[in-house]
């Protein structure tokens, strides 16, 4: 190596990687046994751990500091002289989290990710992942802790819980210490992950069949003999799976479990890297093919007037090649006829530069054209400007054709004009898509429809109508418009778009039959749209323009608004459709199926929160719990049918007369139970007591027979006599019921004052 390529004593890089890292970032731990040398190894100011951002701590088992790193010494704010041969535990902000440490450590001999908080000298905390393994010391048993500052990290509220975390596991950077022959003697958990191996894998494994290309291991070798220490070389390394992974290499000559010349090895995975700089090379390139194929001159300029970029179209019109032209002055170049002057370049190249400019290029050959050049400037972090970018038209046969330029901008203008209409209208639709998803009622859905309808036709009235759910009639949910000329409500088949499932267009381009339910004149347009979802018609828009003025005919219902009215069609029926299914969706999850109740879980949730409404506004809440007499024999006698058909005509009931505020539930089985705010334990025995008569006359029919006679047995409570939570307000309307049952059934029992 030539002594001028050596810096500070140091070997300059044999491959340097174009976006290196700092040498002090993360570096992983060396977790895995580890033989003496430790100290040796922190004392080695070229090793990466002198300066990582990993701090490494060495302890007696008892937590007698041995030795750390500056990282730690950093961390705490503290020094190895005053802290050799204290405990530990100082260092901890809560000395009760070492102890758990040393427990989880006892069972499973190794500690990973642990996080704990730490504290500052001055007093301040930090917020570290700490790591923990026993290793081997001068024939001593001690324990390496690593710790990770991820107190930034947790102060981020964007990070997930586990950020840091898979942050502080994605930077490995392995460390081996082997002979100059290649026999590992330590190597730590990232060089493992880093390859794809196992703790067994490396005992029988020489560090040169890492390399894909063993004359780079020799080279690094001859390096680190020659000069003792190699940074930033670059090779690849194999994986264990036969993949190549890119890696940047620094090696220290140390004396390592009093063995001297032993390699001290650091190794980072920078395939990311290599990436990026092959992506980037491939973007130059085809950055300077697209500058080549353009069909524009393209020139560009430093700030003192120096080509840089010249493409083929400028070569083709100026008769110049790039090699030519690239790295001389744009006025020591004959390219303009007249010749540019001094002064206009001056101005091209200040801040006041123009924006455009037309001129004409003499070739080589004496053929001139006209071209318009426009001109772009980039400017650096100053604001000051950097380079030129001048790209220039071909304009010579511009007089000749003005004519039809002119008339190609005019239609351009018309097709921008229609297309900034158009762009509008589906903004419109899909501020109404995004609209019509926060609606929760189908009726919600109908009025955001029509007022953005109004907005896309605003010459037009219309209706917006619903089918219910029989399918005979189509009811208007939304009607607008002076004169509406539309039924407000019709039978479906009187649409003929519900009749072809299809839009029904009628105006003088597109003759037909009026649908039945339009009232307007024979000359106005009417445009039927059906909602369908799934091919089946859940409802229609109606939009009509009785306007009979021909200038009023032309500009409504075109190919184009007809397309847009069924986008919004389709819009209103799927979110339409969509809030019914929730709603369905939402009765079934909290309605009993056979009795049409609220069902338990229903309750369970009402009751709490009922109850705290009770204790924050000081107002009694009763609960009423009952179930059917004899339930068992009834079946037994009557069938299982018919038992259903008695719970069925109860839930009706139940649903019937109740008040409206009332939640009446199927608790399971024939247990039913009420939760009445507001009431007290007097109010709930009497409504108790009208229940209880009610269901006794309750004439039942099944199969065309009246079924027996049933009686109910129900037990009350109140809060706050009878309890304060509602597992003890139920538990205490239960104890009601079974007394009432154990003392004759049919009756109504107040539970007891709770104590």
């Amino acid at each position: 190596m030539n002594p001028k390529d050596m810096k500070n004593d140091q070997p300059l890089n044999h491959k340097i990687c174009e976006n290196q890292g700092d040498e002090t970032e993360s570096s992983p731990f060396l977790g895995e046994r580890v033989e003496d040398g430790f100290q040796a190894i922190f004392d080695k100011a070229s090793f990466p751990f002198g300066s990582s951002s990993v701090g490494l701590i060495v302890t007696e088992s008892d937590g007698t500091i041995i030795s750390f790193n500056k990282t730690v010494q950093d961390l705490f704010g503290i020094c190895i002289d005053e802290y050799r041969n204290t405990n530990v535990s100082d260092l901890y902000a809560d000395p009760r989290d070492r102890k758990h440490l040393m427990e989880m450590l006892s069972a499973s001999k190794t500690i990973r990710d642990f996080e704990v908080r730490i504290k500052h000298k001055n007093g301040t905390f930090r917020d570290v992942l700490a790591n923990i393994d026993y290793v081997d010391l001068n024939d001593k048993h001690v324990l390496l802790t690593s710790i990770y500052d991820i107190t930034q990290y947790k102060q981020r509220a964007q990070e997930t819980d586990s950020g840091y975390q898979t942050l502080f596991k994605s930077v490995p950077v392995g460390i081996t210490v082997t002979d100059f022959q290649g026999r590992i003697f330590v190597s730590n958990n990232a060089i493992k992950e880093l390859l794809g191996y196992n703790v067994n894998d490396l005992d029988d494994m020489s560090i040169r069949e890492f390399y894909y290309a063993p004359a780079d291991r020799k080279q690094l070798i001859d390096l680190t003999r020659k000069f003792g220490s190699v940074r930033d070389f670059e090779t690849k390394f194999r994986h264990k799976n036969g993949t190549l992974v890119t890696v940047l290499i620094n090696t220290d000559t140390i004396e390592f479990n009093d063995q001297k010349d032993m390699l001290l090895t650091s190794i980072r995975d920078i395939s990311n890297l290599t990436q990026v700089k092959d992506d980037l090379i491939r973007e130059r390139d085809f950055s300077n093919a697209i500058l080549n194929i353009a069909a524009t001159l393209i020139v560009v300029l430093d700030h003192k007037g120096v080509i840089t970029r010249f493409n083929r179209s400028a070569e083709r019109i100026s008769g110049y090649t790039t090699d030519q032209v690239i790295g001389t002055y744009l006025w020591e170049n004959n390219f303009f006829d007249p010749v540019i002057t001094r002064e206009q370049i001056d101005k091209l190249l200040s801040d006041a530069h123009p924006k455009a400019y037309e001129t004409v290029v003499a070739s080589s050959s004496g053929e001139r054209h006209f071209v318009s050049w426009t001109f772009a400037a980039m400017r650096n972090k100053e604001g000051h400007i950097e380079y030129i970018i001048s790209t220039g038209i071909d304009v010579t046969e511009r007089h000749q054709a003005e004519d039809e330029l002119q008339k190609a901008n005019q239609k351009l203008a018309a097709w921008v004009e229609d297309l900034q209409a158009r762009t509008e209208e589906m903004n419109q639709i899909n501020e109404l898509g995004e609209q019509l998803q926060s609606c929760q009622t189908a009726a919600e859905a109908c009025a955001i429809s029509a007022r953005y309808i109004k907005r896309i036709c605003p010459d037009s009235q219309g209706a917006l109508y619903m089918i219910n759910s029989s399918r005979d009639l189509a009811e208007a949910i939304e009607i607008w418009g002076e004169s509406a000329a539309t039924q407000k409500v019709f039978t479906p088949m009187n649409c003929w778009a519900i009749r072809r499932g299809r839009q029904h267009l009628v105006d003088e381009q597109h003759p037909g039959l009026l649908c039945g339910h339009t009232t307007g004149p024979e000359c106005g347009q009417y445009l039927c749209v059906p909602l369908s979802v799934n091919g089946e018609a859940i409802g229609i828009l109606h939009l009509n323009n009785t306007e009979c003025r021909q200038e009023y005919k032309r500009a409504s219902y075109t190919e184009h608004k007809v397309q847009v009215v069924t986008m919004i069609a389709e819009h209103i029926a799927l979110a339409v459709s969509n809030l019914t299914l929730k709603e369905t969706l939402r009765q079934q999850s909290i309605r009993d199926a056979l009795t049409g109740l609220f069902n338990r879980r229903y309750m369970e949730e009402t009751l709490e929160r009922e109850l705290k409404r009770a204790q924050r506004e000081d107002t009694p809440i009763a609960l009423i719990m009952f179930d059917i007499d004899h339930f068992k024999a009834f079946n037994d006698q009557s069938g299982h049918d018919a038992g259903d058909a008695l719970l069925r005509e109860l839930g009706v009931y139940l649903q019937k007369d109740t008040r409206g505020g009332d939640i009446v539930c199927r608790y399971g089985g024939e247990e039913f139970l009420a939760v009445l705010p507001g009431a007290n334990a007097e109010d709930a025995r009497q409504r108790a007591e009208q229940i209880r008569r009610d269901v006794s006359e309750l004439l039942v029919y099944h199969l065309g027979k009246a079924l027996p006679k049933c009686t109910i047995s129900l037990g009350v409570s109140a809060y706050p006599e009878h309890g304060q939570a509602s597992e003890t307000l139920l538990k205490a309307a239960d104890s009601a019921l079974y007394r009432a049952k154990n003392e004759g059934r049919n009756m109504v029992m107040v539970a007891n004052t709770a104590c």
